[in-house]
């Protein structure tokens, strides 16, 4: 039990992760509907934009970990705040 206290804490010193900073929003698709683009805010904004919402649980190792390197990806893949890459 010590053992994993200690390693949960030792967890919490590695920097990656944390960096939430959402850069600027440079272009969005164009949206048929304001509709359209609230149900997409929803649904899909937190990972696929620059927009993320960042929960408090994403400041705790190891998830954040997890949480982090699942945004960079998504927003990789798709960015509706970077319309002009895809």
């Amino acid at each position: 039990m010590l053992a994993e206290v200690a390693l949960f804490a030792l967890a919490q010193v590695a920097p990656y992760g944390r960096a939430h900073h959402n850069p600027a929003t440079v272009r969005e698709p164009a949206w048929d509907s304001s509709q359209t683009r609230t149900l997409a805010v929803a649904a899909c904004f937190d990972c696929h934009s620059n927009l993320t919402t960042w929960p408090w649980y994403s400041n705790i190792a190891p998830g954040s970990w997890l949480i982090y390197r699942d945004v960079v990806g998504d927003r990789g893949t798709l960015n509706f705040s970077e319309w002009q890459r895809a």
